[in-house]
């Protein structure tokens, strides 16, 4: 009886991993170096369609920051962009705001706002989300170390969405997928928790 029961367990426990492992994510953020704090893209695809300008308007990596503070000067670098689109420019600006709020302006809040500052990228062909879709290319690298206490720690995950209006505005705050801070517990490490559980059940019995 014991050892179905662990048997129940650890098939919960690899449903509940193997959910959570569906999950898209389309961009991976590494902490590790304050100074130079990488998005990368994975090959995940978008979750929604949507047709903005890759400038002025980009997207939005939602409850990033941690109690912010004080603003920072956020330069990036690297070519991480759309996959479609008419121009595949660069995201090659960055700022913190408050994507809840009504005020839509650069400023103190936990969410960044990634666009491009390239001339001729503000028209809605230039930054084009298709459900099923590849999401993103390349990476991009920004300076965090003024504001270090205020990154994520480590498995943290949230929400990547267009524009950055949270409602009522046409294609702004669809989701496009999960953004992941690294190192995550790894699909291995689960599955050698579930084989534990397992063995300590057999043990018992």
């Amino acid at each position: 009886m014991k050892s179905m029961n662990a048997l129940g367990i650890v098939s919960a426990l690899t449903l509940s991993f193997s959910t959570l492992s569906h999950a898209v994510t389309v961009l991976i953020i590494d902490v590790t170096n304050p100074s130079a704090v990488t998005f990368t893209s994975t090959n995940g695809a978008s979750a929604s369609d949507s047709s903005l300008a890759v400038g002025t308007v980009g997207f939005t990596i939602e409850n990033f920051l941690i109690n912010l503070e004080t603003l920072p000067s956020l330069a990036v670098a690297g070519n991480l962009s759309v996959t479609r689109g008419s121009v595949l420019a660069a995201y090659d600006t960055l700022g913190t705001f408050a994507y809840g709020s009504s005020n839509t302006a650069l400023g103190l809040g936990d969410d960044l706002s990634l666009f491009s500052s390239s001339t001729g990228n503000n028209t809605p062909s230039s930054q084009i989300f298709e459900n099923g879709q590849r999401a993103f290319s390349g990476v991009a690298t920004a300076d965090f170390s003024s504001i270090a206490s205020s990154l994520p720690a480590a498995g943290t995950t949230g929400s990547v969405i267009t524009g950055f209006e949270s409602s009522g505005v046409f294609d702004h705050g669809e989701l496009i997928g999960e953004w992941t801070v690294v190192p995550e517990p790894s699909s291995s490490f689960m599955a050698l928790a579930g084989l534990s559980l397992l063995g300590l059940s057999r043990r018992r019995k």
